[in-house]
């Protein structure tokens, strides 16, 4: 990976980062005794019941470096030093209290929660902190960096207990999201028997708010850690996580009440079926931290052609894929290519998104780039009709439904519209090589633009050069003069006024063609605990694959005693 590009599995939506927001979410709280009249709660005993598992069984994985970690180890278990809330953008400290940069911006020193114990009694200090990044990270030739953190950094070190100085090769100051809230720390003491981090299980010994109390291929039970340095704030006494058959069982079994907390795409008849069975405790949110998009092969003609990939985006009927293809339960996306999470960056000639084709648009930019029509459809110079034949998973039914309305849009404004439906295996090699045509996918973001930005768009991330998330091939100087400008700061109100410039850029080059704003699918229940995130109180993200987020609604729930 290279040092540039954002970890997909902060962001995923499918395939471990990857995220498809527009499938599933694999998320769900079942009774372990599986009634679904039986109160998860008593006077003096509080059970949460979590889904977070579709498939035939558990297999035990416990560490927090392998991609396929069972339910629980992240947040719940294993924590990051801080807790950054991508709808918000504010931090929460966990591990550590509070972070600072140099003057140079190649030094950053975070000072430690005193205090902390680790669930087996040992103290937690700054050698576990410095353990974590200079040992595990760099184990097994660095697989377990899945963040890139060793891309950006020198040197890691304690100055004392409570201390650590992280330095980098050069100013960097984005790398301080992956390092401060996307790695997770693990106890010196114990893993040091540990050789591989992505294959080995070692004990579950974490700073988190519970530890695992029974493992079985069909139940995960954890229970309340004793040793938890905010135990005050947790009401929760045990997790249950069961194993789920498949996604209709994890509807059904969230629809019929038996479940605190879930995840699962919404379709037609989702008000009917969850919300009006019982509004005054079936409730839903849906976040959006990611855009669907239409990824172009911008290396190759005539995608090369920034007229040409205006003209395909004016084609398109955004609020039929919003209201046919995601029920209206994603907004079309603006043509700045923003997520909705970083909304507040978005410059307001860019805040209305553009939801109808505009034909008269597409003749426009085609005759401006020289094109002309042949029997109903534009030519290449060449004299070759143009053809945009565009990638989709064919059990994506979501996707498979906008890929329709897209091949509909594009007939109508000239161009050769073709869906190429196939397996899952197939579209991931396809996006993760950038060996395709055209790609319908995730552009996914971060605290601010930048990382969407720079994580598909630089071209230090091609793809097919250096294994980063640049799927399309996107190169510009002036866009990565951009970004190395914002990665040299840490003043926010020069960062501001660069992302302002990547907007504008953006929307001149259309690299890339947003369709939606993805949906977290995120559905909890009020009649056991109160204190969900919400759209009027959006401390995270709400779905239960978000770690540490998941730790930190925990710590918000409050039982009702029903």
């Amino acid at each position: 990976m290279s040092p540039n590009s954002l970890p997909s599995s902060r962001l995923k939506l499918k395939a471990g980062f990857v995220f498809c927001s527009l499938l599933v979410v694999f998320t769900m709280l079942l009774s372990a005794c599986g009634s679904a009249q039986q109160s998860n709660t008593t006077s003096t005993h509080h059970a949460l019941r979590i889904g977070n598992f579709v498939g035939d069984a558990f297999t035990k994985v416990t560490s927090p470096y392998n991609g396929n970690a069972q339910s629980g180890v992240l947040g719940m278990v294993y924590e990051t030093l801080f807790f950054n809330d991508l709808n918000t953008g504010q931090s929460t400290p966990l591990l550590g209290l509070s972070s600072a940069w140099d003057s140079t911006n190649t030094q950053l020193t975070v000072n430690l929660r005193q205090g902390v114990k680790w669930s087996d009694g040992q103290a937690f200090s700054s050698a576990d902190v410095v353990y974590t990044f200079n040992t595990v990270l760099t184990e097994a030739k660095g697989v377990a960096d899945t963040n890139g953190d060793w891309g950006f950094l020198k040197s890691v070190s304690a100055p004392d207990a409570n201390t650590v100085l992280f330095t980098f090769k050069k100013a960097y100051t984005p790398a301080a999201y992956y390092i401060l809230s996307a790695t997770f720390i693990v106890p010196q003491h114990i893993w040091t028997s540990v050789t591989n981090p992505t294959t080995d299980n070692p004990a579950l010994i974490g700073t988190g708010p519970f530890v695992l109390s029974k493992f079985s291929p069909s139940l995960l039970v954890y229970q309340r850690n004793t040793n938890y340095w905010n135990n005050a704030q947790n009401k929760i006494d045990e997790l249950d996580y069961p194993a789920v058959k498949d996604n209709t069982t994890l509807e059904e079994e969230i629809i019929s009440g038996q479940l605190d907390w879930g995840g699962f795409a919404a379709d037609a008849n989702f008000q009917t079926a969850y919300v009006n069975k019982d509004p005054t405790h079936n409730k839903y949110w849906f976040s959006s931290t990611a855009d669907v998009v239409l990824y172009l092969n911008d290396s190759e003609a005539p995608f090369n052609d920034a007229n040409v990939r205006q003209a395909i985006s004016a084609s398109l009927d955004r609020g039929a894929m919003s209201t046919q293809a995601e029920n209206g339960y994603e907004a079309p996306a603006n043509l700045a290519g923003l997520t909705a999470n970083n909304s507040t960056f978005l410059e307001s000639q860019y805040a209305t998104p553009v939801t109808s084709p505009d034909l008269a648009k597409v003749a426009q930019y085609m005759q401006t780039g020289g094109y002309q029509k042949v029997g109903g459809f534009y030519v290449d110079k060449s004299g070759k009709k143009i053809t945009v034949k565009y990638d989709v998973p064919d059990d994506w039914s979501d996707w498979v439904a906008v890929a329709g309305i897209i091949k509909q849009n594009l007939q109508a404004a000239g161009f050769d519209g073709e869906i190429n439906a196939i397996s899952d295996d197939d579209y991931f090699t396809a996006r993760s090589t950038g060996s395709f045509q055209a790609l319908i996918g995730g552009f996914f973001s971060g605290p601010t633009p930048y990382y969407q930005y720079n994580t598909h768009l630089n071209s230090a991330n091609d793809a097919a050069k250096t294994g980063g998330e640049n799927w399309g091939h996107f190169a510009s100087p002036q866009l990565n003069s951009l970004l190395a400008q914002y990665a040299s700061t840490s003043d926010a109100t020069q960062q501001k006024t660069l992302i302002n410039q990547m907007e504008d850029f953006f929307y001149q080059q259309m690299p890339v063609v947003p369709l939606l704003d993805a949906a977290n699918w995120y559905e909890y229940s009020t009649q056991h605990y109160t204190g969900w995130p919400s759209q009027s109180s959006p401390y995270a993200l709400g779905p239960t694959y978000d770690a540490p987020g998941n730790e930190v609604i925990v710590t918000h729930l409050v039982p009702t005693g029903n």
